[in-house]
């Protein structure tokens, strides 16, 4: 074991986990090793202004958590906030704790693998938000036998980015050996590519769309669906100016969409080929507008904004 008093050159004896429980506090010398370590960190990657410091993962007493976040909070040299805390195995609550970012573990999702699983994440993620931004780690766990289906990744990302929440880990095993298990010994092999182009086909509507996501809060209850089986509908919108549908399940699907006052403009988005399709057309609101979608399989994105007078 690396906590083995043979292997700490530190001399600590120190049992396991205790290096992130209450306890280290009670240890000045650790805590001095431990604030060392960010120094060092936070001297490396301060000339970048955008890092965002992490405080443990599935680990970490409540006290020891919150004493790095005031560290880094008030170091003397390189201050920052943009310090995040998870959903841990901790008495720590990143929701109401004064960490700036809440990092939403799976948590209660489990192993995600279906559409279902899906919506009930969305609707998790929906209560992470008290006023800070929130992040999303560890989903579609193959190597915990999840899922294989490479579609999965892209769904979570528009789950996501609907409850006003950011993706920032896919799996981290999916592409080592076989991806059943975290190291089987065999050759690492390129991630799918759909993994990878699901998040850049995101980052492509937006910017093709010219969405000011930014003004936008999640709104479920605008929209519904009905598709030829099993779906599902989320919706991140600026009412009375813009509104993002994402459509889980087989099409077409029928969405009817509560709209304000105005003249609005509708396009079709294909997440899996990161193409808009069809013509745009135009509604008149207020009131409830339905809109009749292409056919297409997995998913797919009705956005909706306030023509141009």
């Amino acid at each position: 074991s690396l906590c083995a008093e043979a292997n700490n050159i530190n001399r600590l004896g120190l049992q396991a986990r205790q290096v992130t429980s209450d306890a280290a506090l009670d240890n000045p010398h650790l805590v001095a090793i431990q604030h060392s370590y960010v120094d060092k960190v936070l001297a490396e990657t301060a000339q970048f202004g955008n890092v965002i410091y992490e405080i443990a993962n599935e680990t970490g007493g409540r006290r020891w958590v919150a004493n790095l976040i005031d560290y880094i909070h008030n170091h003397p040299t390189h201050p920052s906030r943009l310090v995040s805390a998870g959903e841990q195995t901790s008495a720590f609550d990143p929701r109401t704790g004064k960490n700036d970012i809440v990092v939403k573990h799976r948590g209660k999702g489990g192993l995600y693998a279906t559409d279902a699983d899906v919506r009930n994440h969305h609707a998790s993620l929906l209560s992470f938000r008290v006023g800070k931004p929130v992040t999303h780690n560890e989903y579609f766990l193959y190597a915990n036998r999840s899922t294989d289906d490479v579609n999965f990744p892209r769904k979570m990302m528009w789950a996501d980015f609907t409850a006003g929440g950011h993706s920032n880990f896919y799996d981290f095993a999916f592409w080592r050996g076989t991806g059943q298990t975290i190291n089987d010994g065999l050759p690492s092999r390129s991630p799918p590519p759909q993994i990878l182009l699901g998040a850049r086909h995101l980052l492509d509507f937006l910017s093709a769309g010219k969405v000011e996501f930014w003004k936008m809060t999640p709104h479920d209850q605008l929209a519904s669906v009905k598709a030829k089986g099993e779906s599902h509908i989320f919706t991140l919108a600026q009412p009375a100016e813009q509104y993002v549908c994402y459509i889980l399940g087989d099409g077409p699907a029928t969405v009817t969409l509560h709209l304000r006052q105005g003249l609005f403009t509708a396009r079709w988005y294909d997440p899996k080929s990161g193409r808009f399709l069809a013509q745009p057309s135009q509604t008149q609101g207020p009131g409830p507008a339905v809109f009749q979608s292409p056919p297409f399989a997995h998913d797919i994105v009705l956005y909706v904004f306030r023509s141009e007078p």
